[in-house]
C-alpha cells in the first residue's frame, strides 16, 4: 500500500495494513467468529482453517516477526498481499450456507437468506458499489479514452511498429497494458522514483534513472532548464514520442529544439522527436 512504511510505523505497520485493507471490520468479524467455530465444534477436516489461520498469525502477520524480517525486503507497498492468504469468503459462505441449511422451514430460510443478503451489502460499501453499478467504463479496455487516441495517433505516425514512447506519469502503468507494441521509455520503478516515493528512493544513483531523469523533469514537471541534458536523454533512451498533459506547458520549448506536433486528445499532447 502505497504511503504506508514499515520504517516509520515499526510495530504499528500491519495493524494499519490490516485497517487499511479490511476497512470496517464486519466480514472479518465474520470470519474470525467462524474460525472459532470450526476449532471448537467442527469435525477434526474443518479445524484445518483455524490451524492453518492461527498459523498465519503467528508468522507473517506477527508484527514483530514482520518488524525484524520483512524490512530487509524493501516490500512495503506488496505487504498487502498476504492478506489473500486468508480464505474469509470461503470461510463466510460455508457458515451462511450450514447455517441457512439447518432452519427448518422454507419460508423461514427464504427470509434468512434476504436478511443475509441485505447485511452483506449493507455491511460493505453500498454507496460506493451501487454508484459503480451506474458508471459504466468509456470503452470495451476499461482503460481512457484518451489512451486509445494515443495508441492509434503514435501507429499511424510511426514507421516503426514498436515505437519508444515517453508518456505521462499517469498513463505509464496502462500503456503496456492496453498496448503492448508501445515501448515506454521511462520505467516505472525511475517514475516512481521521481515522484519522491520512499519506497523506490534506491533508484536515485541507478544509471537508468539518470538517464531518463532530464525526459521525466520536462514532461513531469516542466523544467526547461537544462535543454542539453534533455536533449541527450532522448537521444541516449532512443525516445520516438513524448505524450505529456496539457497541464505542463513545454510545447514552445520543444518547437525550440524542432519536435514536431502530431496530435492532441482530451487531456494530453503528442509530439515526435527529430530524432526519429
Amino acid at each position: 500500500m502505497q504511503g504506508i512504511y514499515l520504517n516509520d510505523l515499526g510495530l504499528k505497520f500491519v495493524k494499519t495494513c490490516f485497517s487499511n485493507y479490511w476497512g470496517q471490520i464486519y466480514f472479518f468479524g465474520v470470519f474470525i467468529v467462524a474460525i472459532l467455530w470450526f476449532f471448537i465444534t467442527q469435525k477434526h477436516r474443518l479445524k484445518y482453517f483455524s490451524l492453518y489461520t492461527f498459523f498465519l498469525f503467528l508468522t507473517i502477520y506477527n508484527p514483530v516477526l514482520v518488524n525484524v524480517f520483512f524490512k530487509h525486503f524493501d516490500q512495503d507497498s506488496v505487504y498487502y498481499r498476504f492478506f489473500w492468504l486468508l480464505p474469509v469468503n470461503l470461510v463466510i459462505a460455508y457458515l451462511i450456507t450450514h447455517f441457512i441449511s439447518h432452519i427448518s422451514t422454507h419460508t423461514k430460510k427464504a427470509i434468512t437468506l434476504c436478511a443475509t443478503i441485505y447485511a452483506i451489502v449493507l455491511l460493505g460499501s453500498p454507496v460506493k458499489y451501487f454508484s459503480s453499478l451506474y458508471k459504466l467504463p468509456d470503452n470495451l479496455y476499461k482503460v481512457s479514452n484518451d489512451l486509445l487516441e494515443i495508441s492509434e495517433y503514435i501507429h499511424q505516425d510511426a514507421d516503426t511498429p514498436n515505437p519508444r514512447v515517453a508518456v505521462s506519469a499517469d498513463l505509464l502503468m496502462t500503456v503496456r497494458q492496453y498496448d503492448p507494441t508501445i515501448f515506454p521509455t521511462i520505467d516505472r520503478d525511475c517514475a516512481l522514483c521521481w515522484q519522491g516515493l520512499p519506497d523506490f528512493q534506491y533508484a536515485l544513483g541507478n544509471t537508468y534513472y539518470l538517464s531518463e531523469k532530464p525526459i521525466m523533469d520536462v514532461i513531469y514537471g516542466g523544467d526547461c532548464s537544462n535543454p542539453d541534458d534533455f536533449s541527450a536523454s532522448i537521444s541516449a533512451t532512443s525516445t520516438h514520442y513524448l505524450v505529456f498533459s496539457k497541464t505542463v506547458d513545454i510545447q514552445s520549448f520543444l518547437q525550440s529544439l524542432n519536435y514536431q506536433y502530431i496530435a492532441e486528445t482530451t487531456n494530453y499532447i503528442i509530439y515526435r522527436s527529430p530524432y526519429v
